[in-house]
């Protein structure tokens, strides 16, 4: 079983609400948010890291012409919209916060995507889709920000049809007694932290079958490094221009650095039983 507990979807969806607008600020617009993947020494930016883990996330679902995707947990639409840029497939994206869900509409119009991209504001765990659904989902680093994300994971397995692909991205700890702890009680939006094993453990729970699941620790180690950075670089005036909530945030996130011998980055692929 995955930690879950507080906060609430809601809670979660209001400060992604509050944040976005600085995240879109440090990044220069709308910005995938979650790790990035290097493949040489950190000399890439964290956007353009961010955009190929979105690559090998889509290229592990194995998405064909005319599949549905559940993007679950969306954010402003980014790593959608970049998949259904090349890739003639349906995207269904959703998120608990309003702001992020607005900006990925108005970027998927202002791209001429919205016949083929659609988000809306919708919690993972109480999936208001029918069953067999959609022929591939992933989850981008999110699973771990839900009260409940055992629960969400068999919402997925429900929606998803026969034979249907789950790609799953999570920060999770490096082994038992690291020193992080499983709550980490100084990230507002509620992250949580386990070890892949957990993760794999409820996928097979939920019933699905494991594929692959691989350690990229050592290709996302550079995200947190430029990213506390880039956010550094915007401190000053956070909470006059964002407020307090948002200023505590941005601070929790350049703490993060105090952990990271003792976080890890997994990439984990699943599917749906066929019979």
């Amino acid at each position: 079983m995955l930690p879950g507990g507080v906060p609430t979807s809601q809670q979660v969806g209001q400060m992604y609400d509050l944040v976005t607008p600085l995240l879109n600020s440090v990044a220069g617009g709308p910005c995938a948010i979650h790790h990035g993947y290097w493949e040489n020494d950190g000399r890439t930016s964290w956007q353009q890291a961010a955009d190929r883990l979105t690559d090998l996330v889509a290229e592990r679902t194995a998405l064909d012409g005319g599949n549905r995707l559940l993007d679950v947990g969306c954010g402003t639409g980014q790593p959608a919209l970049r998949v259904a840029r090349d890739n003639a497939i349906r995207i269904t994206g959703i998120t608990v916060s309003q702001v992020q869900a607005a900006i990925a509409v108005d970027c998927a119009r202002e791209r001429g995507l919205s016949h083929q991209v659609d988000f809306s504001c919708v919690d993972a765990m109480s999936l208001p889709y029918p069953d067999n659904a959609f022929d591939a989902a992933w989850a981008i680093q999110s699973l771990l920000e839900m009260s409940e994300p055992d629960r969400a994971i068999r919402e997925i397995v429900r929606v998803l049809k026969p034979g249907g692909i789950l790609g799953v991205t999570e920060v999770v700890k490096r082994e038992i007694g690291s020193g992080i702890p499983v709550s980490w009680d100084m990230w507002p939006t509620g992250l949580r932290i386990c070890l892949a094993e957990q993760l794999l453990e409820s996928l097979c729970a939920a019933g699905f079958e494991i594929l692959a699941c691989d350690d990229v620790s050592s290709r996302t180690r550079y995200f947190m490094p430029q990213f506390a950075e880039a956010l550094a670089a915007h401190q000053h005036g956070i909470a006059e221009r964002y407020g307090p909530a948002v200023a505590d945030w941005a601070a929790a996130v350049c703490d993060y650095e105090k952990y990271a011998d003792d976080m890890g980055y997994a990439i984990l692929t699943a599917r749906k039983p066929v019979g």
